[in-house]
C-alpha cells in the first residue's frame, strides 16, 4: 500500500477534516482539469497533471439507481514515475483541497521513444 511515512492504512482511509472532506463531485475535479496536482504517499511527492475528467454514468445503464455521478480521472505523471497502485494524498487547493484517492497506473502515454513516455494513472469514483 502506498502511504506516507508514519501513516497507517487505517489513518489514511479514516481521513480527517484536514485531508479528506468526503465525496468530491465531477464538477469539483473539473475545476482542476489541465492543472498540476501534488501526489504524496510513495517515496517523494510527485506532481501530476489532471488531463481527463469523464462522466461514466452511461456505463451503468439507463435504469441504474445512482445517487451520485460516477466518474473517472486520468493523471499524467512525469516520465520515470513508477508509483504502484495504491492510496495517495492528492492536493489541488483551487478544486478539491487534499484528498485520499486510490490510483492505478494504466500504462504510458506513448511518445516517439518509450523512454520519453510519461505514465498515466486512473482514479475511478463510483
Amino acid at each position: 500500500m502506498a502511504i506516507g511515512a508514519g501513516e497507517s492504512k487505517e489513518n489514511l482511509m479514516a481521513g480527517d477534516n484536514d485531508t479528506m472532506t468526503g465525496y468530491h463531485t465531477i464538477e469539483e475535479f473539473s475545476k482542476g482539469l489541465n492543472a498540476t496536482f501534488t501526489v504524496e504517499g510513495y517515496k517523494e511527492p510527485v506532481t501530476m497533471e489532471l488531463i481527463e475528467v469523464t462522466d461514466t454514468t452511461e456505463k451503468y445503464g439507463p435504469n441504474a439507481p445512482l445517487k451520485k455521478t460516477p466518474y473517472s480521472l486520468i493523471f499524467r505523471a512525469p516520465k520515470g514515475t513508477e508509483n504502484p497502485q495504491g492510496s495517495y494524498y492528492v492536493t489541488h487547493a483551487e478544486s478539491v483541497g487534499k484528498v485520499a484517492l486510490f490510483m492505478v497506473p494504466i500504462g504510458p502515454e506513448w511518445k516517439e521513444k518509450p523512454e520519453d513516455s510519461p505514465m498515466l494513472y486512473q482514479v475511478v469514483i463510483n
